[in-house]
């Protein structure tokens, strides 16, 4: 092996593991039942960036949810998972949702507001829970 492919191995090897596993679950509603739709790896290299995935991930679920609704009959609509929220736990297992704050100045808070405005109330909501447990 020459030196060209040790080096790149290893620096593949630091860049991979600059990153944390979070678990990312989305909860959605099905029948009126809540169920876990979703249950997912993040990788990222912080408890915000993670956070910001994780928001990327329900907003996708709300807008294919969103299009479904307009598309297709009431009676087949009642087959499909509404999502609702998610949970976010970090590498040692422990519940982040609430504990991460987008301020409403941040670049990914206006990213989301912008791209997925439907997560900003799901925002909204975890930051009154926080307050208020």
């Amino acid at each position: 092996m020459d030196m060209k492919k040790i080096i790149a191995i290893f620096l593949l090897f630091i860049f991979v593991s600059c990153y944390k596993k979070y678990t990312y679950t989305e909860i959605a509603m099905d029948n009126g039942i809540k169920v876990i739709k979703k249950n997912e790896t993040i990788r990222a290299k912080d408890d915000r960036q993670a956070y910001f995935k994780a928001c990327r991930n329900i907003g996708i679920s709300f807008m294919a949810y969103d299009m479904m609704k307009k598309n297709l009959d009431e009676g087949i609509l009642l087959h499909i998972q509404k999502p609702i929220y998610f949970i976010l736990l970090n590498d040692k297992n422990i519940d982040i949702t609430h504990t991460v704050i987008l301020g409403s100045e941040s670049k990914e808070y206006k990213l989301i507001e912008d791209i997925y405005p439907s997560v900003i109330e799901l925002i909204n909501k975890k930051t009154i829970l926080k307050q208020n447990p």
